[in-house]
């Protein structure tokens, strides 16, 4: 395993995971139930109309919880351009409830021949009762409350209603962005209706592949083929076609850079994602740049800073694996900071972790257990999901080698790999190089271990 490999990187997902239907998250469903594959497509289609997925978060635990709650934003909260019909049928595909959801691709492409044929849908939004039922099993405790507080408040200050709508205001161009991509994808499904005229059953990479082929079209509307690329290009990285992603990104952030003004955000985000492309085709010196480039994108944009921290954790990352500790620690401290101030913590521990580790290749062993400690106490957090806490266990396992206790880092590494194994991840990389630091300890008692397996992300 190379030296890269060894270090976690927070905002990563696991495969194909964003479209996983939440029965499957859950590990309720069988293998050949078409709503699963509705559910993919309902999720396609909000980030088509969305230029965003519907959950998001830092871990792929946490990224499971969502996706099993099943409460996205509306898509027209987001975009306010948005036709109530078309969330509609977007909404009625990512269900939470697969027996409400669309029973087959055919009828979601019934409805979306009615939304381009300006017909009344067949789709139709849950009762009030049915969203309130919803919610309150999702925030019991926030439910209590609220009902409480509804008791002593009787006229709630708008002041808040009134900021949202400016916020709004302010996002027209990104709103016409995504009614031309929300457009551009409902004619896309259209033609892949194995129902329709000419159309054809297709796989998500086979869709894939023929939304990059249309791509040119929109060479006068820039901002919505960046848009467009930079999602495509995501997929494809979901996929491993990573070769296929590096072009799309390139020419995503030239559009995005060449913009008046400049969409600085969209492009550090496509950064970000392409030194992660490169760095797994194996081109390391230009992911080290691209990912500094991220860093410097995000700083001008003065974006969120947690973006911000992430794009350090990448950069860090990959620094480690260049083979330069130094920077890599620099890098990972910027990072361990910015989440200290912002959060989330569960990003500071895989931030702390890494450092760790950092410190450890260093041969500074007293700061390694600094980072560890702090860490360690960042774990009372509920909020701290259990990858994360492996993370901090293999950081420990790989510093416990290092100073010549065998026996405790055997125990911290089988603690790391009952994690995987209890979220069924047994077979992830991961998990792999854990059972190899344990197979490797009793020849290698003083020199060290690996230090893969820990945390949530892929080593980029």
């Amino acid at each position: 395993v190379g030296a890269v490999d060894r270090m976690t990187r927070s905002g990563t997902m696991v495969g194909s995971l964003p479209y996983l239907a939440p029965e499957a998250a859950a590990g309720r469903s069988g293998d050949a139930d078409p709503r699963l594959d509705v559910y993919a497509l309902g999720v396609t289609l909000y980030e088509m109309l969305t230029l965003r997925l519907p959950f998001r978060a830092d871990t792929t635990d946490a990224l499971l919880r969502r996706i099993v709650e099943g409460a996205p934003e509306r898509p027209g909260s987001l975009h306010r351009h948005l036709s109530w019909d078309v969330e509609t049928v977007c909404l009625t595909a990512m269900d939470v409830d697969p027996v409400r959801r669309y029973p087959s691709a055919d009828a979601l492409g019934r409805d979306l021949d009615h939304l381009l044929a300006f017909r009344p849908i067949e789709a139709r939004r849950p009762s009030f009762g049915l969203r309130a039922r919803r919610w309150v099993q999702r925030r019991p405790t926030l439910a209590t409350a609220l009902t409480l507080g509804f008791l002593l408040v009787v006229v709630a200050p708008s002041v808040a209603l009134f900021r949202i709508r400016a916020e709004r205001d302010a996002k027209v161009r990104e709103a016409a962005v995504a009614t031309g991509v929300s457009e551009f994808l409902i004619t896309a499904l259209h033609a892949a209706d194995p129902q329709g005229p000419g159309g054809k059953d297709l796989t998500l990479r086979e869709f894939v592949v023929m939304i990059r082929d249309e791509l040119p079209r929109f060479d006068t509307e820039p901002a919505t083929k960046a848009a467009l690329l930079f999602h495509v290009a995501d997929v494809s990285h979901r996929l491993g076609e990573v070769e296929e992603a590096i072009p799309l990104l390139e020419e995503a952030i030239r559009l995005d850079t060449r913009e008046d003004p400049p969409r600085l955000a969209e492009a550090a985000a496509a950064r970000v994602l392409l030194a992660q492309c490169l760095r797994m085709s194996g081109d390391v010196d230009r992911a080290l740049a691209e990912a500094r480039s991220a860093v410097e994108a995000y700083q001008a944009a003065d974006e969120d800073p947690v973006l911000t921290a992430t794009a350090w954790n990448t950069y860090g990352g990959m620094l480690y694996g260049a083979g330069r500790p130094d920077d890599a620690r620099d890098a990972m401290r910027h990072a361990a900071d910015l989440h200290r101030e912002h959060g989330p913590v569960h990003a500071l521990v895989t931030d702390l972790s890494n450092l760790a580790m950092i410190h450890r290749a260093l041969g500074d062993l007293d700061a390694a257990d600094g980072a560890l400690a702090e860490a360690l106490a960042a774990c009372d957090d509920p909020e701290v999901p259990p990858l994360s806490r492996a993370g901090v266990e293999n950081a420990a396992a790989a510093i416990a080698a290092a100073r010549g206790d065998p026996a405790e880092a055997r125990r911290r590494f089988e603690a790391v790999l009952s994690v995987y194994e209890s979220l069924d991840l047994g077979d992830h990389p991961h998990a792999a190089a854990v059972r190899r630091n344990l197979a490797g300890l009793p020849a290698t008692e003083g020199a060290g271990a690996e230090g893969d397996g820990g945390g949530e992300g892929d080593g980029e």
